[in-house]
């Protein structure tokens, strides 16, 4: 959705992990990107903004957020 910045993009994979506080939801956005290759600063940018391979950062980010086996 062109309309959600990077960090409400990746947040949206954890909506459906109800153990988790916002605050840790947050943390854990920030702690993701900046595995990727991302700072900080990258989450509240929109995804026109990012180039080619920060938006496949971004993408990576949101697949592996949750942790998968």
């Amino acid at each position: 959705d062109p309309r959600m910045t990077i960090g409400m993009l990746v947040r949206e994979a954890l909506r459906l992990m109800p153990n988790m506080s916002g605050r840790e939801k947050t943390e854990r956005v920030h702690e993701i990107l900046r595995e990727v290759g991302l700072g900080d600063g990258f989450a509240d940018r929109y995804p026109h903004e990012l180039s080619g391979g920060q938006r496949q950062r971004a993408a990576i980010a949101r697949a592996v957020v949750r942790r998968p086996a």
